[in-house]
């Protein structure tokens, strides 16, 4: 897959901080589906995401931010 994005990993205080001004597509790529953050806009299978590349922003400067995995140890 082509580069020139970047990625920035965040805590969870952060990521709380940034879900209460949500601009941002948030996607959830963990598998199996196991449930999601609240406020998740989508669940794509991290290993389909080409396949579902039309449900991703079309702009390169979009920000997406995905996540792989919950609080659900178990």
């Amino acid at each position: 897959m082509a580069g020139g994005g970047s990625f920035t990993a965040v805590t969870p205080a952060a990521l709380a901080a940034m879900l209460a001004r949500k601009d941002f597509l948030f996607v959830n790529v963990h598998i199996p589906y196991q449930g999601e953050i609240e406020r998740t806009d989508r669940f794509i299978p991290f290993d389909a995401i080409q396949a579902h590349r039309g449900e991703l922003p079309a702009r390169k400067d979009a920000k997406v931010v995905v996540y792989c995995g919950t609080s659900r140890a178990g």
